[in-house]
């Protein structure tokens, strides 16, 4: 039997027949039973017309060596599918599909989205294997830089641009997200915006020029079409109470060339900043569970790693203080030895559910070793922090952990290490190195203590009430 063709492929297993008509499914069993590659070639060309026309098959444009790849999405779906070999590279096919998004210029003011683009977001949507930046950060500019790139690829006559309330200074700053001060020369009446407002620009021209060069066409032209940028709110995950969303986070901008009117952008802008903090929630959920300790339900060593050095940074950059401790179960080995890992285990939980009871909702807790946890006290001078360390010692002197078959509760101690930044260093490596000898010093000098590091002053000894 020769080997069939991808025309035949596809309409054997690859598009999803069930979706069309019967009159074209059945035409396409007949072209499978004939073995005509020519038919099956013509059919499978109708089947694709038809899941286009549907909306259940959308075109998308990524970047590639060959600018002829046919690379389409079909919705709810993973995978890309490449439709080259069967609508070809020479422009003979270009007729079969519309390009993605393609302006209609008799209709300049209808969304260009609908429903074009409502099709492309819910595909996306749906697409789990299309990048979001880097996958072990939750930083809102990494996210968010991977999402426009995510976008643009997509509805390649889009230029995207997001402007941060707060941002921080990264080493790589993204290209795409900006922080405050790149608005700071727009001009007076847009400064009055109210917030869930958005500010519209008949040209590129108006716009300060480190936002215009984001969203100028690639080789530099002016940027001569309109500019909306409309809200874009934050995930309920950031937002200081749940609720359906966040704060305004900032502003989303986007133009797509000079064929669309002020309500189409402003229509689709606002469609495109809703995709945007929807996936944003939606990445901040999978990185929970990549970040999360699965015993103990705290952040991971990993997620420590990539986060504190953030921390440092907006500290840095806010001139605000921040604490770090780093907390040791006492005579955890002993645990595990005498009672059994899964005693050892319900330790750690009650642990780390006491030290939740003790924090502020800002604070971070991550468990960075088999009984160490590190915790990052944001905005806490070390007065302050100090008092968390008693609060701490005072709620673990009453945690008693039942144990089965056991007359008498386990009494679990935990030691503690701090320091603040910047008295204390002003570089992440410096802090968790202080920190630590701290934390070693308590272990010295009799464990279920607190030492706290002290510049030109011995550290400062914080006992528990019972002692």
């Amino acid at each position: 039997m020769p080997p069939r063709t991808y025309a035949q492929r596809l309409l054997g297993g690859i598009l999803p027949l069930e979706k069309i008509g019967p009159s074209l499914r059945r035409a396409a069993r007949r072209a499978l039973a004939g073995g005509d590659p020519q038919r099956a070639r013509q059919v499978a060309v109708a089947v694709v017309r038809e899941l286009a026309r549907r909306g259940d098959l959308v075109r998308v444009a990524v970047e590639s060596g060959r600018p002829g790849r046919q690379l389409f999405l079909l919705r709810g779906e993973t995978g890309l599918i490449d439709l080259e070999p069967l609508l070809g590279t020479d422009g003979a096919a270009a007729d079969l599909l519309p390009a993605p998004g393609v302006l209609n210029p008799a209709n300049a003011d209808a969304e260009f989205g609908a429903p074009s683009l409502a099709r492309m977001l819910q595909a996306l949507s749906n697409d789990r294997s299309l990048p979001l930046g880097q996958p072990l950060s939750t930083h809102p500019q990494v996210v968010l830089e991977g999402i426009l790139e995510l976008l643009e690829r997509a509805v390649p006559q889009l230029r995207l641009a997001v402007v941060l309330a707060e941002a921080a200074d990264l080493q790589v700053p993204p290209r795409r997200v900006l922080g405050s001060d790149a608005l700071s020369p727009l001009p007076l009446w847009s400064r009055h915006r109210q917030p869930g407002n958005a500010l519209w620009f008949a040209a590129g021209t108006e716009l300060p020029p480190p936002l215009a060069r984001v969203l100028a066409a690639p080789g530099g032209a002016t940027l001569v079409a309109g500019v909306v940028g409309v809200p874009l709110a934050a995930p309920p995950e950031l937002a200081a109470q749940e609720g359906e969303t966040g704060p305004e986070a900032g502003l989303l901008f986007v133009t797509a060339g000079p064929l669309v009117g002020r309500a189409a952008l402003l229509a689709d802008g606002r469609q495109l900043a809703r995709f945007v903090t929807a996936r944003w929630r939606q990445h901040l959920g999978l990185a929970r569970l990549v970040h999360a300790d699965g015993l103990t339900g705290v952040h991971n060593r990993a997620y420590f790693d990539g986060h504190f050095g953030l921390e440092v940074e907006r500290a840095r950059r806010h001139e605000s203080p921040l604490s770090l401790v780093l907390a040791d179960i006492d005579h955890f080995k002993q645990v595990n030895d005498t009672w059994g890992h899964p005693v050892g285990d319900q330790v750690l939980r009650s642990v780390a559910r006491e030290m939740q009871g003790v924090l502020r909702r800002i604070d971070l807790i991550c468990r960075v070793g088999g009984e160490e946890f590190a915790l990052i006290l944001p905005a806490t001078p070390a007065g302050a922090a100090q008092e968390v360390c008693q609060r701490l010692l005072e709620r673990f002197e009453s945690l008693r952990v039942n144990v089965a078959e056991v007359t008498d509760p386990l009494r679990v101690t935990l030691s503690f290490g701090g320091v603040t930044f910047p008295e204390g260093g002003t570089e992440p490596a410096e802090l968790y190195r202080k920190a630590d000898g701290m934390l070693y010093l308590a272990k010295h000098q009799g464990r279920d203590r607190c030492m706290f590091w002290r510049p030109l002053e011995e550290p400062l000894l914080i006992l528990p009430p019972a002692c």
